[in-house]
């Protein structure tokens, strides 16, 4: 009842937003899935101090899966799982997961194999899918890790990003979400 129609104007009570509020570089990083997880803080090797990935890591170079590292897990950690993902206009795409990696690892170095398992990337292969924009622009992509209570009982054929964060939704200890950004060369 209080939505404007075709040309009525707006609530006057609901002002419109100012141009420049909607202009923002980076868009917030993923909310943690479990409120009572604690926050572990990500950083990355492959990312430059602009906030950019590494030519190296993209389809644009050498297409290696960048470095990955977490801060100290919380007591009852069993297993980490690794997430990188990007949020398209019109889906959520995945390009690299590695779960059930030891608790007692903290990194994953630039092209490496991680220990764990090779999860399902969009191209339903069990692989790192270096980030190849077809749209023009800075694109933002997430790395997220996650602290878990568990190893997950899957096979690497079975799981994608949305199946590991089913299974994860109840055994997440702490997680964190390093953003960072690419351009595609012209």
């Amino acid at each position: 009842q209080n939505r404007p129609r075709g040309n009525e104007n707006p609530p006057r009570n609901n002002p419109p937003p100012r141009p420049d509020e909607n202009k923002s570089a980076a868009k917030p990083a993923e909310p943690r899935r479990n409120p009572n997880a604690a926050a572990l803080q990500v950083t990355s090797a492959s990312v430059d101090s602009r906030g950019r990935l590494l030519k190296d890591c993209t389809c644009d170079g050498a297409g290696q899966s960048p470095a990955v590292a977490w801060g100290k897990v919380p007591d009852g950690t069993k297993s980490i799982a690794v997430s990188l993902w990007h949020q398209a206009p019109d889906q959520e795409k995945s390009y690299w997961l590695v779960y059930n990696v030891p608790a007692t690892v903290t990194e994953i170095p630039q092209n490496k194999v991680a220990e764990g398992i090779l999860g399902l990337n969009d191209k339903k292969k069990n692989s790192y899918d270096p980030m190849c924009s077809k749209g023009p622009g800075v694109k933002t992509y997430n790395i997220t890790v996650f602290a878990l209570s568990k190893q997950i009982e899957l096979s690497g054929k079975e799981v994608d990003r949305h199946k590991l964060l089913e299974q994860i939704k109840d055994c997440t200890l702490a997680e964190g979400t390093l953003e960072y950004q690419y351009e595609r060369d012209k």
